[in-house]
């Protein structure tokens, strides 16, 4: 697997410390020394979806490629659009994504599901190698724990269940 550009976005609206204090009892100050977080960027009712594909498109110009080029998309948020379909398909869908997207839904049901072993499995099919696949398992799993090996990560992920 090869990233061959990166993207970002961030919504226009910021929310500085001092607005925040007007709505919490809090302080610039105490955010700041304990955070080092002086404003944040706010969605004024953009999904995380949205988000995602306004990033996606810029990565995509600097690719010089086409949405179809796009392998797979993996997402990972604590703030999901829905349960199902994932965040990752409505991604899709707005960057009108197309090409072989049968394998990718499985592939996301499956790893919404905590099949670790299809998970593996379907990124074989889509001829990831095993070094391949476990840098993306271990992109998935950071911070919270190394992953050395396939066999340790479908073993771990599917006792989570």
């Amino acid at each position: 697997m090869n990233f061959i550009a990166t993207g970002s976005y961030l919504p226009p609206f910021v929310l500085s410390n001092e607005e925040l204090s007007k709505f919490v009892d809090t302080s610039d100050e105490w955010i700041t020394q304990r955070t080092g977080i002086e404003e944040r960027r706010v969605s004024e009712g953009e999904s995380t979806a949205m988000l995602g594909a306004k990033a996606a498109q810029k990565a995509i110009e600097r690719a010089g490629i086409s949405a179809d080029e796009i392998d797979i998309i993996i997402l990972a948020t604590v703030t999901p659009d829905g349960m199902a379909p994932t965040t990752a398909s409505y991604m899709q869908g707005i960057l009108e994504i197309t090409e072989d997207q049968e394998a990718i839904q499985k592939l996301r049901r499956e790893i919404a599901e905590g099949k670790a072993e299809v998970f593996v499995d379907e990124l074989k099919k889509l001829g990831y190698t095993n070094e391949e696949i476990l840098k993306i398992v271990s992109e998935l799993t950071k911070p919270s724990k190394a992953i050395s090996n396939l066999e340790d990560f479908i073993k771990e992920e599917d006792n989570v269940q």
